[in-house]
């Protein structure tokens, strides 16, 4: 049900998979289902600016989704370290859209998905060396989305398409003659 509360591994889980990582972070389980995407999450520093305090199984607010997705869109390198800067940038590039609950609400699988949605429509940003030194940049028109689209099993051949005698463009067969 789209009302049902989200604890941290079930969030985890869908932003890892948003980022086509699945298979990656199954490499991680060894056991509980959820295992490989916090582990996986936790080594690409979703967590980073969230409370110590929150476990996988717990419940997580609105707010820490949107900072665990700042920091999957690389947007966390924009911000401060503090949660309630990173939720800030967050807002700034859209990720609060179409949310119903306040930033301090636990986060409800409707709005999880909303926050995802708009992720994957969001321009990515890339920084170098992890910002050690601070410079990072905006990778216009570079969205999760177009980024995934461009992983999927595409094979790209250069040349000249040709009709032969027995098949026009169509793939319809000429007529003989």
């Amino acid at each position: 049900p789209l009302d049902e509360e989200v604890t941290c591994a079930q969030y985890s889980a869908m932003l890892v998979r948003a980022l086509g990582l699945d298979e990656v972070a199954l490499s991680y389980t060894d056991g509980d289902w959820s295992q490989g995407y916090v582990a996986l999450a936790e080594k690409l520093r979703f967590y980073q600016s969230l409370p110590d305090s929150i476990t996988p199984h717990e419940t997580i607010t609105v707010e820490n989704a949107v900072v665990m997705t700042v920091a999957a869109l690389g947007y966390d390198v924009t911000a401060g370290k503090s949660a309630a800067e990173q939720y800030n940038v967050g807002i700034r590039i859209g990720l609060y859209q179409g949310v119903s609950a306040p930033a301090k609400e636990v986060l409800v699988r409707a709005d999880a998905y909303s926050i995802i949605s708009n992720a994957l429509d969001t321009d990515l940003c890339v920084s170098e060396n992890y910002a050690a030194d601070g410079r990072y940049m905006i990778d216009k028109d570079n969205t999760l989305m177009s980024m995934l689209l461009d992983l999927k099993d595409r094979v790209y051949y250069e040349g000249v398409v040709e009709a032969s005698h027995a098949v026009s463009l169509t793939g319809a067969k000429v007529k003989d003659g």
